[in-house]
């Protein structure tokens, strides 16, 4: 019946309600809104009028009330009938002029200045949240609020900065009370406006990236002579942040904040270098050159990991011979980066390798280089680092298919730890070189390849595996398997644990997976595995006495293995025994008892006793 009252408030049908309001006033909702709530959001200013005597200064179970109603739909008619709820809060603090100021409604915060200096639970005014939205026409009616800082000790201005809103940011920066209060980050306007550059130069738009930059560079030229000296407590200072967005660097910076390190030891010209920020690497390069961060990289390192050529020419000369903590050179850096043009410059490092043996071609393959592979590939391609791992195996780890063409001939090559290409790609989930390193390396010293990828939660290459191995995939989303491929996955599907590791001979990669805690190869593999019926015992019955696998996992293996027996007699257990027999002799969890008994509470086991006999 509420329901009714409720749509005769929408329609605005006057005469229903009135009629029935004895009925109906002292009512809520499941969620404890009233019908003067209802009209004060729909904007029935005759209703809100008719329930006001009744229904005034309740509130639903979130705290908010009708005020705050119709604050938020900026009806400033209904809310000066109802400012008899004026400084009533919500559970979370908001107040009904917050509602207003967070849409803009100027008539309505003006109505509602009695709330004028509250904060919500984190701290935030209504000021903090009409800049947050860019209502700039509210500052002077919320001025009271403008020193208010939230439990963060965030500004208005801040939060302006934050959300990229500059008309407010430029009426706001006009109150000298607002200039250099830091947060509890140590963060400043100034720090804001910076790091919303990164969200701007994202816009799609060239057009309105360009505006906004502008008024970046606008507001920066105000506030740096009055914050420029502040720094956070990630010791980012103003001269790394006008290198880091390539800006020109003002000289003052570069003359007291140059040599100045951040949190990792990182300095303004590596930053520079590091963004292509030309002008500032010649103005930097006197005062920081040879400096390097706590992993011991330098400008130089920075310039050729990002491919920048100018920057790197203006270093490299000063640079060429430092090395990081772990041994890598420039070179190294470069072939991440993949500009052939520094590298050009660099060959007399070819073959140089860190102190784990990794050259620079490991790490091209690392950061999936393709050119800086096909360049270094003729000089580095028989170095192997101090595991025995060859360039196919990086290929392999990090599913760098278009790397691996270059070093075929390294297959069946192993490892320190005996590990293979195609093992690698098993263990690292690597679904792109899979296939053709199994082609490649065959099963001679992979056979186990699924065991491995179960124990490393490889479930794309387990599917990959089963999707290829199966004789009724569906030529509408075949992925053009060879013949070999199948063939060699067919196998690879009927090979048991015989001398995998700890595992107990005769277990299939399930088993496996619900040993090893491995969900989401469960998920993969169950399908598959469910006509795998020769042996004892099913999944679901190791599943049910392991507490790490997850509640879905055990769903699914129950689908499959719900309600099946045990087809002789095992550790003490009769035949029939079931999964839920188990789990509640073993004190499984409750959760997974709770998914067996829809499945299993009626099974019977060889002397006809059920699990609730147990």
């Amino acid at each position: 019946m509420l329901n009714t009252f409720f749509q005769a408030i929408q329609h605005n049908d006057i005469e229903f309600v009135t009629q029935n309001i004895g009925k109906f006033k002292d009512m809520q909702d499941n969620q404890g809104n009233t019908g003067l709530m209802v009209a004060a959001y729909m904007g029935r200013t005759d209703i809100v009028e008719i329930l006001k005597s009744s229904q005034i200064q309740k509130q639903n179970k979130n705290g908010f009330t009708a005020l705050m109603s119709a604050a938020s739909t900026g009806n400033d008619q209904i809310v000066k009938i109802l400012l008899d709820e004026v400084n009533l809060r919500a559970s979370n603090g908001t107040t009904a002029l917050m509602c207003a100021a967070q849409i803009g409604s100027v008539k309505c915060c003006q109505q509602l200045q009695k709330e004028i200096g509250l904060k919500n639970l984190n701290g935030v005014t209504a000021l903090h949240l009409a800049m947050a939205q860019g209502h700039h026409c509210l500052i002077n009616i919320l001025i009271d609020e403008l020193e208010i800082q939230d439990i963060e000790q965030r500004t208005c201005l801040m939060i302006a900065a934050i959300n990229n809103q500059f008309k407010c940011i430029d009426e706001l920066i006009k109150h000298q009370c607002l200039i250099t209060k830091q947060d509890i980050h140590k963060k400043t306007a100034l720090r804001y406006v910076f790091d919303s550059i990164d969200i701007i130069k994202d816009i799609i738009d060239e057009g309105v990236r360009k505006e906004k930059l502008e008024a970046i560079k606008s507001i920066i030229k105000c506030l740096l002579p009055l914050e420029y000296e502040l720094m956070a407590d990630d010791m980012v200072s103003t001269l790394m942040l006008f290198c880091y967005n390539r800006m020109p660097v003002p000289k003052k910076l570069v003359e007291t904040q140059s040599k100045q390190k951040q949190e990792e030891g990182i300095t303004a010209l590596m930053l520079a270098a590091q963004s292509g920020n030309i002008s500032a690497v010649q103005q930097l390069k006197e005062f920081e050159i040879n400096m390097q961060d706590k992993r011991g990289r330098t400008a130089t390192m920075f310039a050729a990991s990002q491919g920048q050529l100018d920057c790197f020419k203006l270093t490299y000369n000063d640079e060429f011979g430092l090395r990081d903590i772990n041994g890598a050179g420039v070179l190294h850096y470069a072939a991440q980066g993949g500009n052939v043009q520094i590298m050009n410059l660099l060959t007399k490092f070819k073959g140089q390798t860190d102190c784990y043996g990794n050259s620079a071609l490991m790490f091209a393959i690392n950061a999936k280089q393709l050119n800086t592979v096909d360049y270094l590939a003729a000089t580095e391609a028989d170095i192997v680092n101090n595991d025995k791992l060859t360039p196919l195996m990086c290929c392999a780890k990090n599913d760098f298919l278009g790397g691996c063409q270059y070093f075929e001939g390294q297959g069946g090559q192993v490892d320190v730890n005996g590990y293979t290409a195609v093992q690698w790609a098993a263990m690292c989930d690597s679904t792109e070189c899979f296939l053709p390193l199994l082609e490649l390396e065959n099963l001679k010293n992979n056979r186990h390849l699924m065991f491995q990828a179960v124990e490393k939660n490889s479930y794309k290459v387990l599917k990959l595996i089963i999707d290829c191995a199966r004789r009724d995939f569906s030529p509408l989303v075949d992925y053009n398997f060879t013949a070999l491929q199948r063939g060699l996955c067919s196998k690879l599907t009927q090979i048991t644990s015989k001398k995998y590791n700890q595992l107990q001979d005769g277990l299939d990669p399930l088993d496996a997976a619900v040993l090893y805690n491995a969900s989401e190869c469960v998920e993969v593999l169950a399908p598959f595995y469910r006509f795998k019926t020769e042996k004892p015992f099913t999944p679901l019955m190791f599943a049910v006495q392991n507490e790490s696998l997850s509640i879905q996992a055990i769903k699914t293996l129950v689908g499959y293995f719900g309600g099946i027996g045990l087809r002789k007699n095992v550790n003490g257990f009769k035949v029939g025994t079931t999964a839920l027999m188990i789990a509640k002799k073993n004190g499984a969890r409750k959760e997974v008892i709770d998914v067996l008994e829809d499945y299993e509470r009626d099974c019977v086991d060889a002397d006809g006793k059920k699990a609730s006999d147990m």
